[in-house]
């Protein structure tokens, strides 16, 4: 009984990390493909790399994980 309740818990946990996960994810390739567009060309490299984290980020946590999990959907 209190082995089930303390992983219960630690299950959670390891679901809201995945969702945040998946949230900061999104929100960083949005913003980091609108900095893309908007920057001038000696910007463009950091931007390059926080996209490519960012796409690994969604690739391992999942792309719309917190969306659902946070319920920001209609």
């Amino acid at each position: 009984m209190l082995f089930e309740s303390y992983f219960d818990r630690v299950i959670g946990a390891i679901e809201l990390v995945i969702a945040f996960g998946s949230l900061i994810g999104l929100l960083g390739f949005i913003v980091s493909i609108m900095a893309i567009i908007f920057a001038d060309s000696r910007h463009k490299k950091p931007f390059i790399y926080i996209l490519l984290l960012c796409i690994l980020l969604m690739g391992v946590c999942g792309v719309f994980t917190g969306v659902k999990y946070f319920r920001i959907h209609h």
